[in-house]
């Protein structure tokens, strides 16, 4: 619930775990597998709706810059300025 918390808390409408069905909450949990990993190389790419059209790309800068969340309006800044480099 920490972490639901956490993100949800800049939410208009924060969800909580609680609003979900308890069948689906018992389901999830018991799927939910511990794992370690050895990282060996971190490689990076950008997922930022490039491919979606451009009315998309707009809606989520301006969706972006409505939240108030650390990062929001560095990404949202970043994406017009990517917006602007395609003209």
């Amino acid at each position: 619930e920490t972490l639901t918390d956490h993100h949800e808390a800049g939410q208009p409408q924060p969800w909580k775990i609680g609003d979900a069905p308890e069948d689906h909450i018992e389901k999830s949990l018991r799927a939910i597998v511990g794992l370690e990993v050895s990282i060996d190389r971190i490689e990076g790419k950008f997922k930022l709706s490039q491919n979606h059209p451009e009315a998309n790309r707009l809606g989520v800068i301006h969706g972006l810059r409505q939240r108030d969340a650390d990062g929001d309006a560095e990404l949202a800044a970043w994406m017009t300025q990517q917006e602007a480099s395609k003209a």
